[in-house]
């Protein structure tokens, strides 16, 4: 099964403790800090759902699943590449996220998109966490209505997805 998450993951609980001691700012992808006051975590709206009615979120609606959403749930659909916070609530995030994905996968369920849906149903409970707008993860190639302050490039004019999704393989 698929891990692209737990792999991530596995990483950032790698350097977990050292990132406790720092009252510091952890991402899962390099970006200029933004401010939190109050907030432990930030997500970003996820560009290709920022305009749409929640029923078109593509949540994970497997009930058996970690990361399941009921219909009209939620108010934001997040993207799953790009999100931070401070060290503690970003580690503990990590930690989570692991647990479900790990215990989805020895129920034999990966998550419709796999981190991202796990993603999505985190930020659904949490209460103190800040929402970015999609100009923090504005698709290369795109035009909505953002200023972008974070591309995210196309891999595929970079690198052979496929070949790569399949260990070299090809």
């Amino acid at each position: 099964m698929e891990r692209l998450l737990g792999y991530r993951l596995a990483n950032m609980q790698g350097v977990g403790a050292r990132a406790r001691q720092e009252d510091s700012f952890t991402t899962a992808n390099a970006f200029d800090v933004v401010k939190l006051k109050e907030e432990g975590l930030l997500f970003v709206q996820h560009p290709g759902f920022y305009n749409k009615w929640k029923f078109k979120y593509t949540y994970e609606r497997n009930k058996k699943s970690r990361a399941y959403m009921p219909l009209l749930a939620g108010k934001y659909y997040v993207c799953g590449g790009v999100n931070g916070g401070r060290s503690e609530n970003f580690l503990q995030m990590c930690e989570e996220l692991n647990r479900r994905i790990d215990e989805d996968e020895k129920n034999g369920i990966i998550a419709i998109w796999h981190d991202e849906s796990h993603i999505n149903r985190y930020c659904y409970e949490q209460k103190n966490s800040k929402i970015l707008n999609p100009s923090y993860c504005y698709p290369e190639d795109w035009n909505i209505p953002f200023k972008p302050v974070l591309m995210v490039r196309d891999k595929s004019k970079w690198i052979d997805v496929e070949r790569i999704k399949s260990n070299g393989d090809q």
